[in-house]
C-alpha cells in the first residue's frame, strides 16, 4: 500500500510539474503573441496615418490641378481669340495688297 501511495504521489508530482511547464510555456506563447499583435497594430496605425496624409495631399493636388485646368482653358480661349484676330488682320492685309 505504501508503494502504491508513493507511486501515486510520484505520478501526481510529475503530472503537476509537467502541467506547470505547460502553463509556463503557454504563458510565454501568449506573451510573444501579444507582443506581435502590439507591433502589428503599431505598423497598421502608421500605415493608416500615411494613407490619410497621402489622401489629404492628393485632395490638395487635385484642387491645384482644377485651378490650373481653369487657367489652361482661359489661356486656350485667349489664344484662339488672338489667332482669329491674326487671321482677320492677315486677310485684310492680303486684300489691301490685292486691291493696290
Amino acid at each position: 500500500m505504501k508503494h502504491l501511495i508513493l507511486l501515486l504521489l510520484t505520478l501526481f508530482t510529475l503530472n503537476t510539474s509537467a502541467l506547470a511547464r505547460d502553463v509556463e510555456t503557454q504563458q510565454y506563447n501568449v506573451s510573444v503573441a501579444q507582443e506581435s499583435l502590439n507591433k502589428t497594430q503599431a505598423d497598421l496605425d502608421a500605415a493608416n496615418e500615411k494613407v490619410k496624409l497621402q489622401k489629404q495631399r492628393i485632395a490638395q493636388e487635385q484642387a491645384i490641378l482644377r485651378d490650373l485646368q481653369k487657367q489652361q482653358e482661359a489661356a486656350k480661349q485667349e489664344h484662339n481669340k488672338a489667332k482669329a484676330n491674326l487671321d482677320k488682320q492677315q486677310k485684310a492685309l492680303d486684300e489691301a495688297w490685292t486691291h493696290k
